[in-house]
């Protein structure tokens, strides 16, 4: 009886270590590791341009409010009505804001060197909260 059991025991060691170094490279035939062009594919335009000057500056057409977050006085009031407020034209056009106080333009016109404007990039299913 103990000499069945070891043995059953050694069978089943035999067959799972076999299992183990057999399937490894069948699972990973299966794998398609050149297949990216799904992901170039559902990534946003906006994000191409981050690696140029305009990435270093808020595109006051693309940002969402959280980017305002950097510079004082912009976040949280000033940051949603840019983003409500878009598309602009130009970086000045922000400052025709209606509803703006003196002080909120001042804060927007020190500002203005942080800003950048570029097209309209988002195709709306993203959120620019």
């Amino acid at each position: 009886m103990q000499v069945r059991t070891r043995l059953l025991m050694f069978l089943s060691a035999v067959f799972v270590i076999l299992g183990i170094i057999l399937s490894q490279p069948t699972l990973a035939d299966g794998l398609k590791v050149d297949n990216f062009s799904n992901l170039i594919a559902l990534q946003n335009s906006a994000e191409d341009k981050l690696g140029t000057d305009f990435g270093r500056k808020i595109n006051l057409n693309n940002a969402s409010r959280r980017e305002f977050k950097q510079y004082p006085g912009l976040y949280p009031t000033l940051a949603v009505w840019i983003v409500k407020n878009s598309p602009y034209k130009k970086v000045e056009d922000v400052l025709k804001i209606s509803g703006l106080t003196d002080g909120q333009v001042e804060v927007l016109r020190s500002n203005l060197d942080h800003f950048t404007v570029e097209e309209h990039n988002f195709s709306g299913l993203e959120e620019r909260p």
